[in-house]
């Protein structure tokens, strides 16, 4: 087994390599170009082939390049955590960083709707990335808000009742001032 040779500053994740961690004002602009690299498109493959009919068949599906913050990291060179970094201490940055995420969340919501995501996993990566959720309504545990039981009613019925007989049982709308 031939033993390799490496200098601490040969991989760009290493401890000695700094080089990459420091922040450079053209990190805001790569945003941009970065999700512009991030588009789907439609592969076609092989899907059947029968030599003795004389037929073949393709099929085309969505490669998906959803654009992440792992990928734009990746992109600068950098590990994820490096571009949060940043983000706290770079204004501009932060509104790079937030057009990322910005743009998957649109994309997951717009693709996820169409269909031409998988709606499972667009809701998946909403919910854990995005803070989206189906909202449940904790109030009432899904029963009817006006609830009431019979000794509530009759409460309601009574208060009604002496409401009419002190107005002389006459309408609220046909009342003169």
């Amino acid at each position: 087994m031939e033993k390799q040779n490496k200098k601490s500053g040969d991989n760009l994740f290493s401890e000695g390599n700094t080089d990459s961690l420091k922040y450079k004002e053209e990190y805001v602009n790569k945003a941009d170009g970065y999700i512009k690299l991030c588009k789907d498109r439609n592969v076609r493959f092989l899907k059947m082939r029968n030599n003795e009919k004389g037929y073949t068949s393709y099929e085309t599906k969505l490669k998906v390049s959803l654009p992440t913050v792992e990928g734009f990291a990746k992109y600068l060179g950098v590990v994820r955590n490096t571009l949060y970094n940043w983000a706290k201490s770079y204004p501009k940055f932060k509104i790079a960083l937030n057009k990322v995420v910005s743009e998957q969340k649109q994309r997951l919501i717009d693709c996820g709707l169409s269909g031409s995501y998988n709606s499972t996993i667009a809701k998946l990566i909403l919910s854990s990335n995005h803070g989206m959720k189906e909202r449940v309504d904790k109030t009432s545990d899904d029963e009817p808000i006006n609830n009431f039981n019979d000794k509530q009613i009759d409460r309601i019925a009574e208060r009604i009742a002496n409401r009419r007989a002190n107005d002389g049982d006459t309408p609220s709308e046909e009342k003169s001032d």
